[in-house]
């Protein structure tokens, strides 16, 4: 399949004043992103750690020059991907709330979908193994992780269907076509024009 839109979907947790008192005019796509070292394999995926690969952007807020990525295979399925500061612990919805799946007594040489990665700069992809369907993909857009401010960009295949993304004002099905979503931490919300 030929990816030909992108869409960007940020992730901006803070509130409005903060956000627009920072330098918005930053091109991230310039922004370094990180590299990945030290990677290890575990029972049903990897971890490593993620490095800045050069000078720090400071979009919203300061860049993490370090940070922890975990990658599990959690059913033949379903991947989870987790990228923390290591250094500052963060709320987590409790499992009670959110069960996750405990094991997984596959392989992780065959499930259904495959995580494919590149160390330096670092980015990923996620195929359906069976039809090497592109689900999502980094390569090319860098990483932007700060207190405040998450941004992982990815393409999308013509038509895309995308729905949800937070509270917003624009009509159920989002357009695919250079998509901005931008989810706040509090009921502090903007009214799309």
């Amino acid at each position: 399949m030929r990816l030909t839109n992108k869409a960007l979907l940020a992730f901006v947790i803070s509130n409005v004043g903060f956000v627009l008192g920072q330098n918005a005019t930053v091109n991230v796509d310039a922004c370094p992103g990180y590299n990945a070292t030290n990677i290890s394999n575990t029972r049903n995926g990897f971890k490593a750690d993620l490095v800045l690969a050069g000078k720090a952007c400071n979009v919203y807020g300061k860049d993490y020059e370090r940070l922890s990525l975990t990658v599990t295979y959690e059913t033949d399925n379903r991947i989870h991907l987790k990228i923390t500061d290591p250094s500052n612990s963060r709320y987590e919805v409790p499992e009670s709330v959110f069960p996750r799946p405990k094991s997984w007594d596959g392989n992780r040489d065959s499930p259904n979908i495959n995580f494919r990665y590149t160390k330096s700069p670092f980015s990923f992809s996620i195929t359906r193994k069976s039809t090497n369907e592109v689900l999502f993909n980094t390569t090319g857009y860098p990483l932007v992780f700060e207190p405040q401010y998450l941004r992982v960009k990815t393409a999308l295949p013509t038509n895309a269907n995308i729905y949800g993304l937070g509270e917003h004002t624009n009509s159920f099905r989002l357009p695919p076509e250079n998509t901005v979503r931008t989810l706040w931490n509090r009921d502090a919300y903007g009214v799309a024009n």
